[in-house]
């Protein structure tokens, strides 16, 4: 991490998004039977593989000195540990629907907080997603995993007052910090998929798996 910091010419962009839609698309997938829970976790990493899909100027590596883009999508996902954390990857995610994705990021967690982690579920991902929400951090800059491109860092959901038609209303807002290589893309490319998601978890969240399957 030292030398992603020193190397790479970090920037961070904050967001904040209406998170209503979303925290209703995870109690609706909830509530349906013998289907285990899902985390809010989860459920938003589906929705950024949803937009890295859409949008992949961020889901890229460095490689050789050049800058790779991907249309698969290879997310590595923060774990913290009692000693560290670790990043372990969903690969090929894009053909996961939310309950497979779900599954996926319990047992990679899994594995690594019990120590059976392999060096190559922690390779080749293309972008990576770390929260912190449990822990009350709204915003935060999350530091790049080299030779990715990007990093989306997700805060705490917290109720802000907003007016609607005239009359203050609790809103539950989400905290999104990205943080991107300069010298990979300039702002206005990182500043679009952030745009690009926060519109998506405005509008509900991820695509619903097919009825009677993951």
């Amino acid at each position: 991490m030292r030398a992603a910091v020193a190397e790479m010419p970090h920037v961070t962009l904050h967001a904040r998004a209406d998170a209503s839609a979303l925290v209703a698309a995870r109690a609706g997938l909830n509530a349906r039977a013998d289907v285990p829970r899902l985390s809010l976790t989860a459920v938003l990493a589906r929705v950024v593989v949803e937009a890295l899909r859409e949008y992949p100027r961020v889901n890229g590596r460095t490689e050789e000195g050049e800058i790779r883009l991907y249309k698969r999508v290879n997310l590595g996902v923060a774990v913290a540990l009692e000693d560290g954390l670790t990043v372990p990857v969903l690969r090929d995610a894009q053909e996961m629907d939310v309950d497979a994705v779900g599954a996926a990021i319990v047992d990679v967690s899994d594995r690594a907080r019990s120590g059976r982690i392999k060096l190559a579920d922690l390779a080749d991902a293309t972008f990576t997603l770390s929260t912190l929400g449990a822990h009350g951090v709204e915003f935060f800059t999350p530091i790049i995993n080299p030779p990715q491109l990007a990093i989306l860092g997700v805060g705490a959901v917290r109720d802000e007052i907003r007016l609607q038609n005239g009359s203050p209303v609790a809103v539950p807002v989400l905290y999104l910090s990205l943080s991107f290589d300069h010298a990979a893309m300039d702002g206005v490319q990182a500043a679009r998929f952030l745009e690009l998601l926060v519109a998506k978890v405005e509008a509900g969240g991820p695509d619903r798996p097919a009825a009677g399957g993951s």
